[in-house]
């Protein structure tokens, strides 16, 4: 848990710093791609909103630092609230905007370590500190303008009609990626690759008479609600859709003159309140997954609500890291919590069927190329779960599918897949290797 939480705040706090430090104003700042490093290190705290009063002061109570004020309130931060020569009428405004001043450090953090383009910043001083980073005696801060102009925040592939036109059907391989639209995602992302088939095998042995049946996917209707964030921020997009769906899981072999083997039975259904937001440096997906599941051979009902955050860093997470390649790559990443509640435990034994809540997430990568005539998909991923209550105090499930495609869509095709480890919804034992055909919508 510790890694995932960690990447989890990471990605979050640098995504959101890089979200806002991109309303800085190059062009006021660059002259033939140098920044001028006074006008830069202002310009982070105008953009944090940080009182100018505050820079003034510092630039009169510390000469050395008069030709660049700004760089030595972004050096201290909140620390600046402790000078003892502060008056204490600004000490009041200091301390007041303490988080302003924080924001404006993590500013100045992206800059550090690379992530604020157009600026940049030689490989000797990623890392360094904002005395050392805007010292004039210091490298140069380059200012290097955009080849291309901005694309649009949102790919949008379909045009959407009101009424029944403004619905879009969904089937997929798990419930967990219902959230994923097709046709509209964020800029730069490709979540539509890595997502997981709806799947049927059929095995017919005419010499033992017996008649094996495969069937794992789930269909859904999706309704917008709103093309608006969950959560409202200057400068971010987004959509909110209902997605009430039914699935299937089921692996039944028949044999003439007896009673069929069931492997497993399962129905599931729920509805899930999902959406994504984008701005113009990140992006993320989310969403609320009450369903209930239920196990026709078991006889047990499992009622369960499922959250998930899914971050986008164009390039860098859950997104392609070298759009246009022949292969692409993309490193996948979420958060997730379980809760799980047995509404009619039947022939599972209490060990098995106790109320659990559970923390975790995925991470993987996905790979994918072939053009339009040969596309293929070869994406791992492990999920891993730690029990804050419950059976199992953590569980983890490892899976992999190679899945050729006959469309250029990615609709239809073949998947081999390998998975083995607890499931985290049901914490049921897997550990199988599979060849079916595969539909995706």
């Amino acid at each position: 848990m510790t890694r995932i939480t960690r990447i989890f705040f990471a990605t979050l706090i640098v995504g959101l710093s890089m979200d806002a430090a991109a309303e800085i104003n190059p062009k006021l700042i660059c002259e033939k791609e140098v920044a001028s490093k006074p006008l830069l290190a202002t310009g982070m705290l105008e953009d944090a909103e940080v009182n100018p009063l505050l820079i003034a002061w510092a630039g009169g109570a510390h000469p050395e630092w008069a030709l660049n004020a700004a760089a030595y309130v972004i050096e201290l931060g909140p620390k600046l609230c402790e000078e003892a020569s502060l008056p204490a009428g600004l000490r009041a405004l200091c301390e007041k905007e303490s988080g302003k001043l924080n924001s404006a450090r993590m500013r100045f953090v992206t800059l550090s370590i690379g992530l604020l383009p157009p600026f940049t910043i030689e490989k000797t001083m990623e890392g360094k500190s904002p005395s050392e980073v805007f010292a004039l005696a210091s490298p140069e801060i380059g200012c290097k303008p955009p080849e291309t102009p901005p694309p649009p925040a949102v790919v949008d592939k379909t045009e959407r009609g009101s009424g029944l036109g403004a619905l879009s059907f969904r089937v997929r391989g798990k419930a967990d990626d219902l959230y994923i639209d097709r046709n509209r995602q964020p800029q730069g992302a490709d979540a539509f690759s890595p997502v997981e088939k709806a799947t049927l095998s059929l095995t017919q042995d005419d010499g033992k008479g017996k008649r094996t049946r495969v069937v794992s996917g789930v269909v859904g209707v999706a309704i917008p609600v709103g093309d608006r964030p969950l959560v409202p921020l200057k400068g971010w997009s987004g959509r909110m859709e209902l997605v009430p769906y039914w699935g299937i899981r089921s692996n039944i072999t028949k044999a003439e003159k007896s009673l069929p083997k069931v492997d497993k039975n399962e129905r599931e259904v729920g509805i899930a309140f999902e959406g994504t937001a984008w701005s113009k440096s990140m992006g993320y997906w989310w969403s609320i997954r009450p369903q209930e599941l239920w196990d026709v051979s078991k006889d047990s009902r499992l009622f369960t609500t499922s959250l998930m955050w899914k971050p986008l860093l164009p390039q860098r997470i859950n997104a392609p890291i070298n759009p246009g390649g022949d292969v692409q790559y993309q490193v996948l990443l979420d958060v997730r919590f379980n809760h799980g509640n047995y509404t009619d435990r039947g022939l599972l034994k209490p060990e098995e069927s106790r109320d659990y809540e559970r923390l975790g997430g995925q991470v993987g990568f996905s790979m994918s190329g072939g053009g339009e005539n040969y596309p293929w998909t070869w994406t791992t991923k492990e999920t891993w779960f730690y029990a804050l209550s419950g059976p199992y105090r953590s569980i983890g499930q490892f899976s992999s599918v190679f899945s050729y495609t006959f469309d250029k869509a990615k609709l239809v095709g073949i998947d081999l897949s390998y998975t083995t480890g607890r499931d985290g919804i049901t914490g049921e034992n897997e550990k199988l290797w599979r060849a079916a055909l595969g539909f995706r919508y």
